[in-house]
């Protein structure tokens, strides 16, 4: 009560001295500024944090500043104070400048910023704060309406920039939220840690680059693998973890990302000697993964099951690989996540057993993010490569004309020469006869042909049919033009007549013999039709595909066992299957 009595006291200076605690009602309601700076006053409050969130023991009230409700100017530069007190900033309501640089502030939350007076400055410069936390802030002032913001001032002070400062890099970057509320004025605030954020300016820090360790030593049961680093990124949810030149072999049992909050796993195995990745279901933490950094390992052979479901980036290169298969290259087509694949630096085999590992990187060229640097093991540059360098074409060509003309000179002479002038007419009259056929060449018969081919098949193998049949047909050096039911058929016309009219503007009939194509009746009437116009005409029309197993041959009907046993067939997975079928057609 020393200043109790004196009613007309407005401004009191007690700065440059050596006050540790000032008691309840030291002042009298009607001061308006009081000169507190450069004293040892603590206003004592525990606070105490854990783990990223800051609990008080009690209220933060300090009651040494309480009742001064015309106070406008408070200086406490140059003191011992460690925390912002709730009653600065709910019971001094004229409260115009709050001066609270140089202090030992060291921690800041969103409780600590629930102003309530208006054209407030808070000077909270050259603190020792590290970490600055504004979860909850929107939720705070979301009810604040039309005012003048409470101006904080935070430069110069010692930020520790890991993921707690996350809300307030958002909020820098987007203040629209709190702007009637509070306005932050962050010049010369600057990253003291990490080392690799150091000196950056935070109005500059990416979102991305705020981490925060997931495991530190009050952590009970640590979730990071042995010889890893592990780290958290709230802006994605996302967990990092770190296994790079561990001398690993395989991989380890990961953190399950939903059980703290996380989505996704962002995995670097690189440098390792790992041969094999996991199958997807049984390692926890591993379909999780969104980022795979493999390379330089052992890995030597790769399964469909050994890629994560939402994967979107994977480096394979500098591994053994020679190959993929079928089944990998199907996975991969089918994860649509997939953004980068890197594959250089292999061992790939470039022959006819891997024309489809050569038809997918052509096709997902845009996805390969080292195409360039891919090597087949012959030191061929593998985007550079067709599907002839991969499989030659055998050279069976022979010069028929040159011997004939040899051996009988100018009878044949006469005979071209008649051949050429009625061409026409004998052709008609050698096929109405049925003799030397094989002067008629299919392209003579059907060159008023509509189509080149007509698929016959189950609706249940479409997947076949949409998926690989007709890309690789329709497409290449020599496409050829197909008829598919559910692409080229009429709309309303009996499925017989389409059946037959099918059959008819085709040079050929492609027949998918499956489990499914002997269940299906109209399938088996599309082969019987193929199947008699071939016998009308005296050759062969009919190419057949045997897909899946479809039991004992004796079983069948009779007409397609006359056929199986009777002429060649060929058959989905042999890896001569592209060529046979082109040859065929």
């Amino acid at each position: 009560n020393v200043f109790k009595h004196l009613d007309r006291l407005v401004e009191l200076y007690l700065d440059h001295n050596n006050l540790h605690t000032i008691g309840a009602h030291a002042f009298p309601p009607e001061i308006e500024t009081l000169h507190l700076q450069y004293n040892r006053l603590t206003f004592k409050s525990n606070l105490i944090i854990s783990g990223y969130t800051a609990i008080s023991e009690d209220e933060n009230y300090t009651q040494s500043l309480s009742g001064l409700n015309n106070l406008k100017y408070l200086k406490l530069e140059h003191n011992l104070i460690e925390t912002l007190y709730m009653d600065w900033a709910i019971n001094l309501p004229k409260l115009e400048e709050l001066d609270l640089s140089f202090n030992h502030i060291n921690y800041l939350f969103d409780g600590n910023l629930q102003f309530l007076q208006e054209n407030l400055r808070v000077n909270l410069q050259n603190n020792q704060i590290t970490l600055i936390e504004l979860r909850n802030l929107e939720i705070y002032t979301q009810n604040v309406t039309k005012r003048s913001p409470v101006k904080v001032e935070l430069g110069s002070n010692p930020l520790n920039c890991n993921c707690v400062i996350l809300d307030l890099v958002k909020l820098l970057k987007d203040n629209s939220k709190i702007r009637n509320a509070i306005e932050f004025d962050v010049s010369e605030l600057k990253c003291s840690r990490p080392e690799t954020l150091r000196g950056k300016d935070v109005t500059k820090l990416d979102p991305y680059s705020l981490l925060c360790k997931l495991d530190d030593e009050n952590t009970q049961k640590q979730r990071c693998p042995e010889n890893c680093d592990c780290e958290v990124r709230p802006i994605d949810h996302a967990i990092l973890v770190n296994c790079s030149n561990a001398a690993l072999t395989s991989v380890p049992v990961l953190p399950n990302p939903v059980n703290i909050g996380m989505k996704h796993i962002e995995l670097d195995l690189s440098n390792n000697y790992i041969d094999e990745l996991p199958d997807r279901t049984k390692v926890i933490g591993y379909n999780n993964v969104s980022r795979l950094f493999m390379d330089h390992n052992n890995l030597s052979r790769l399964h469909a099951m050994n890629i994560p479901q939402n994967i979107q980036l994977m480096t394979l290169n500098n591994n053994n690989l020679e190959w993929m298969n079928e089944t990998v290259l199907r996975q991969l087509n089918q994860t649509n996540s997939l953004e980068k694949l890197y594959l250089s630096e292999n061992s790939w085999k470039c022959d006819c057993s891997t024309i489809e590992f050569l038809n997918y990187v052509q096709s997902q060229y845009r996805k390969i993010g080292d195409l360039n640097k891919i090597m087949c093991e012959n030191g061929e540059q593998l985007s550079k490569m067709t599907t002839d360098d991969f499989c030659p074409k055998e050279n069976t060509v022979v010069i028929l004309i040159a011997v004939l003309v040899a051996l009988f000179g100018v009878a044949i002479a006469i005979a071209a020469l008649l051949y050429l002038k009625f061409s026409q007419e004998i052709k008609v009259w050698l096929f109405a006869k049925g003799w030397c056929l094989w002067l008629i060449t299919e392209d003579d018969l059907d060159e008023d042909k509509k189509y080149d081919a007509f698929i016959s098949f189950s609706q249940r193998d479409e997947d076949l049919v949409a998926e690989y049949l007709v890309p690789e047909l329709e497409s290449g050096e020599y496409p050829y033009k197909l008829c598919i039911h559910f692409r080229d058929w009429i709309v309303g016309d009996m499925i017989a007549d389409q059946v037959m009219r099918s059959v008819a503007e085709s040079r050929k009939t492609i027949v998918i013999l499956s489990p499914n194509f002997l269940q299906s009746v109209w399938g088996k009437a599309e082969f019987r039709q193929a199947h008699q116009t071939a016998m009308q005409e005296g050759r062969s029309k009919v190419i057949l595909i045997l897909y899946g197993d479809i039991g004992d041959i004796s079983k069948l009907d009779p007409e397609l066992q006359t056929y199986l046993s009777t002429n060649t067939y060929l058959t989905w997975g042999d890896q001569w299957f592209w060529r046979k079928l082109r040859y065929a057609l």
